[in-house]
C-alpha cells in the first residue's frame, strides 16, 4: 500500500518509474472507480478514512455516518481522495484530488442508497480543485 497522500504533493511515488496522466485521463479514470481513501487531519493528526465516492460534475461526493469524526474535522479544510488500483504485480495507477471540503444535502441523488435507513448519514463534497494522477511501475 502506498503510503498516504501530502495534499501539496503533485510528485509521483518514490521508487516508481511514472507516467504523469493529462487531467482528462485523471477525470475518466476517477469516474471508473468507486473507491478510495479520503485524508483529513484532525486535533489529533493525519487521518485517512476508506470511503466509497460519486463524481458529480467538478466534485467529488461522499456519504459517511453522523458519528465519523470526518464531519467534524473536514469542512472547511483541505482534503485529499486518493484512489489506486494495482494494474499487474509491479504496475498501478494512482488518481488524488484535492478540494476544500464542505458539507452539503445529505439526500443528494448522486450516490449510491446502499446505506441501513436507520443509520444517519451526512455527505461531503469535495470540489476538484487539484487533480493528479500516475501510471506507475514499481523499480
Amino acid at each position: 500500500m502506498i503510503a498516504m497522500a501530502n495534499p501539496s504533493s503533485s510528485i509521483a511515488p518514490r521508487g516508481s518509474a511514472a507516467r504523469r496522466l493529462n487531467s482528462g485521463e485523471c477525470r475518466s479514470w476517477l469516474a471508473g472507480h468507486h473507491e478510495g481513501r479520503l485524508d483529513y487531519r484532525t486535533g489529533r493528526g493525519p487521518r485517512s478514512l476508506v470511503v466509497r465516492y460519486a463524481v458529480q460534475a467538478d466534485a467529488v461526493l461522499v456519504r459517511v455516518p453522523t458519528y465519523n469524526d470526518l464531519l467534524q474535522y473536514a469542512p472547511g479544510e483541505s482534503v485529499t481522495l486518493e484512489v489506486e488500483e494495482r494494474c499487474a504485480p509491479d504496475t498501478f495507477e494512482i488518481v488524488t484530488v484535492t478540494g476544500t471540503a464542505s458539507l452539503v444535502d445529505p439526500g443528494v441523488g448522486a450516490l449510491a442508497d446502499d446505506w441501513p435507513p436507520e443509520l444517519p448519514t451526512d455527505v461531503i463534497r469535495v470540489p476538484i480543485q487539484r487533480i493528479d494522477g500516475f501510471l506507475a511501475e514499481a523499480g
